[in-house]
């Protein structure tokens, strides 16, 4: 299945697998919402063969510098962030940052994809929070909770703020 992920990954020359982990790859994409249709790709892929992957997605400039036998390596704070949102995914899901949800959203109608906000989560205690979206098919049931140990909720669709009213606002006697 390694072929068949790589081939995913760059058919149209639109991504570039970077590097063989031995259990995963680390690609590049031209753009984010071509990232989170290639993952929804490769989950389909998967789902065939009754295999399951995770896939992590962040955005950002990275380091592509040479590595030993001739192949390339990726580096920077941004490869950390998707190690990060990798490690949160259950098996057959996939875990996106804001960046990548803001601008892939955008270009993907609810045809390819729907998306669910999980909140904030972190990987290892101490370490920054992140705040995790799951692009998923409408097939597809999206995870019930990310892996990772959850710090806040997603923020309510109304928020409820009680309101006391001021007496004292300077410059509104009438309140």
């Amino acid at each position: 299945h390694d072929h068949l992920l790589a081939e995913i990954i760059e058919r149209d020359a639109a991504g570039r697998a970077i590097k063989h982990t031995g259990d995963g790859y680390l690609a590049v994409f031209d753009r984010p919402d071509v990232a989170v249709e290639r993952a929804l790709d490769m989950q389909r892929a998967m789902r065939a063969r009754e295999l399951t992957i995770r896939v992590g997605i962040h955005m950002g400039q990275v380091s592509v510098e040479p590595s030993t036998g001739g192949h390339a390596d990726i580096f920077g704070h941004n490869v950390d962030w998707a190690a990060r949102a990798e490690a949160l995914a259950q098996p057959g899901h996939i875990c996106v940052t804001p960046p990548v949800y803001a601008d892939a959203s955008r270009h993907l109608n609810s045809g390819v994809c729907s998306w669910k906000r999980h909140g904030e989560y972190a990987v290892k205690d101490g370490e920054t929070a992140l705040d995790i979206w799951e692009p998923h098919e409408a097939n597809v049931d999206p995870m019930d909770a990310p892996r990772g140990r959850r710090l806040y909720g997603a923020h309510p669709a109304i928020w409820r703020v009680p309101i006391a009213r001021n007496r004292n606002f300077t410059g509104r006697e009438d309140i």
